[in-house]
């Protein structure tokens, strides 16, 4: 008995495929959140040649750590974080407190029960001397022309 050799058969697609229904890559979920993420929250608009961003105020250091690992703001600066669209900042404990009653009037500097209760009619406000540099660092973010909103990321007191 004579065998015929085989002959080898080289398909142009693989199996189960042609040119009208090609081979589906199944995506990476990761991949798909980085990329609605670069379109969505973490890409950078630019409106004029200016960059805008958002400022992120945090209650304290840790916390804005934390935020700025998760939004990409790597670039450490003085008193905030900056990176992916994103200014990262935070508060050191209360950074305005409310003004003595002093402040109001001077018959307030010994008040007696009798002037109680002291209600201005215009609540005055006063930078605590131990976060006066911080809040400085905030009101230059807050007014820089690229920052075009603040999310406030710190609790509610």
């Amino acid at each position: 008995m004579q065998t015929t050799p085989r002959t080898r058969v080289i398909l142009k697609f693989p199996p189960r495929t042609s040119r009208r229904n090609p081979v589906r890559k199944i995506p990476n979920p990761s991949d798909f959140k980085a990329a609605f993420c670069r379109r969505t929250y973490c890409n950078q608009k630019q409106i004029g040649g200016i960059f805008i961003a958002k400022l992120v105020v945090a209650e304290k250091p840790s916390v804005a750590m934390s935020y700025a690992k998760v939004l990409g703001a790597t670039s450490r600066k003085d008193g905030y974080l900056e990176g992916n669209g994103y200014l990262v900042s935070w508060c050191i404990g209360h950074l305005v407190e409310l003004a003595p009653p002093n402040v109001y009037d001077a018959k307030y500097v010994k008040w007696s029960i009798a002037d109680l209760p002291i209600l201005p009619q215009k609540w005055q406000y006063l930078v605590s001397a131990s976060t006066k540099k911080q809040f400085g660092i905030l009101q230059k973010l807050m007014h820089r022309p690229d920052v075009d909103s603040v999310i406030c990321a710190t609790d509610a007191g």
